[in-house]
């Protein structure tokens, strides 16, 4: 998490004057350093000294409940005036958008998956959205 509070202000700036093209909401997904367990790029524990640093040290959340309490904590953290969505426990979320930290995706209305980055890039994907038409109202 020590990236995405750093790029959360940014992807906001970075989106403004869009809402004609797109709604941004921010998916809460699996921890992609947990303390104590192993991450899930590569199966082993890696806690990078930055989250130490940074107080952000967390476990994988086992249950819902728990994810969707370090999600609070992370809307608390970025001050994220997004809506917040948490991925479910089987991760589908995650997965379908790349499996990678700080993730980026555009989603058309039928859930189609049109882009995707493992790390969100937000000068490459407000590109890719003023390519779209505006939304109907």
């Amino acid at each position: 998490m020590p990236d995405c509070p750093a790029k959360m202000p940014l992807a906001g700036k970075n989106l403004d004057g869009l809402a004609d093209r797109v709604n941004v909401v921010v998916v809460y997904t699996i921890e992609a350093h947990p303390e104590g367990d192993p991450h899930p790029y590569g199966g082993r524990t890696d806690t990078p000294m930055v989250n130490m640093c940074s107080g952000i040290v967390y476990g994988q959340p086992k249950t819902l409940s728990k994810r969707m309490e370090l999600m609070k904590e992370f809307v608390e953290h970025t001050a994220t005036t997004h809506p917040v969505w948490a991925d479910g426990m089987g991760n589908l979320a995650w997965e379908a958008l790349g499996s990678g930290p700080n993730l980026a995706g555009l989603v058309d209305t039928n859930g189609t998956v049109l882009v995707k980055q493992g790390w969100l890039n937000t000068d490459t994907i407000r590109g890719e959205i003023e390519q779209w038409p505006a939304k109907k109202q």
